[in-house]
């Protein structure tokens, strides 16, 4: 749908014209092989489809894996199967609490918030035999995990969980 869009509104659709982009398409769960040694599987992740499909991506190389859901609304089985079955996992940690939008109700902005779903992970990593590496990226700029300081991290890092730096 992603390509539809970009192809029949502006200003994408000039970027399209013009050459500036080039669109390529893929299908949920199909293998992408970029060269002998690296493939991406897209694989569909729930997450505000009123203007395009949203994707996860496992990307497989010849010793590791990594699995990158920047965006996700509801931590499912089938997204979290995928993710903890690779090496390493960037996932969405737009929100670290409910309470970071004081005006805003944070259900309202689908995004699981990471103090939610720590449990949740650590258990699943727990009855793994791969030693799967979560990074939490995608931070909202309300995220106290931004500061290298936050009491907060500690609490991610005690779930064997990291906090993606730039």
């Amino acid at each position: 749908r992603m390509a539809s869009f970009f192809n029949t509104n502006q200003p994408w659709k000039q970027l399209v014209d013009l050459k500036n982009v080039s669109l390529q398409e893929f299908k949920e769960k199909e293998v992408i092989t970029l060269n002998s040694r690296i493939s991406v599987q897209p694989f569909g992740v729930k997450h505000r489809a009123e203007i395009s499909d949203a994707f996860g991506f496992h990307i497989r190389g010849p010793n590791k894996s990594l699995v990158f859901i920047p965006d996700v609304d509801v931590w499912e089985a089938s997204s979290t199967d995928i993710a903890f079955d690779a090496d390493y996992a960037l996932l969405d940690g737009t929100f670290f609490s409910e309470d970071e939008l004081p005006a805003i109700r944070v259900t309202d902005i689908p995004h699981p918030p990471i103090k939610n779903v720590l449990g949740l992970f650590n258990e699943i990593l727990n009855n793994r035999k791969k030693d799967a590496k979560v990074h939490f990226i995608h931070f909202n700029h309300t995220n106290p995990l931004l500061q290298a300081d936050a009491t907060e991290r500690d609490l991610v890092r005690k779930y064997g969980c990291f906090v993606a730096e730039e």
